[in-house]
């Protein structure tokens, strides 16, 4: 299930001239357009990423042994309520806080390549960022 399509487009102010970049998500099957003012630094990440973000609902179903062709009706409606919390979910994400991770990551890295760090010390980093992610992703969760 794709979540959104995204792009990069600029708008130029007519008081300034001033260049102004706009993250453009394009609607889903029952979202709206947006356009979001991101920083000109955000919008340099975004684009050299080339990133398509996209969120899988088959671990949830795989995990939990369900399955859409299921012959059983109750295991079957099982499965059919699971991938509409995955949809709900995935709506939850947005492209904003994609971006931010992004921009967190690339400088990170950006800060351990000008420190000289080794290579796995880099992928050191991108493991502890991931888990801290899903450690404080669960934790507002929880809250909600």
């Amino acid at each position: 299930m794709e979540l959104s399509h995204h792009s990069l487009v600029q708008y130029r102010l007519p008081s300034t001239g001033e260049l102004v970049p706009l993250l453009h998500i394009a609607p889903s099957k029952a979202d709206v357009e947006r356009l979001l003012v991101i920083s000109p630094e955000l919008a340099d990440v975004l684009a050299a990423s080339g990133m398509a973000v996209y969120y899988g609902a088959q671990p949830r179903l795989l995990t939990q042994k369900l399955s859409l062709c299921e012959l059983d009706e109750s295991h079957r409606q099982t499965a059919v309520k699971e991938i509409k919390a995955a949809i709900d979910e995935a709506a939850e994400i947005n492209a904003l806080g994609v971006g931010i991770a992004v921009y967190f990551l690339a400088t990170g890295v950006n800060g351990l390549q000008l420190l000289g760090a080794a290579d796995y010390v880099q992928q050191l980093f991108y493991g502890a960022a991931l888990i801290i992610a899903v450690v404080l992703s669960r934790q507002l969760r929880r809250r909600a």
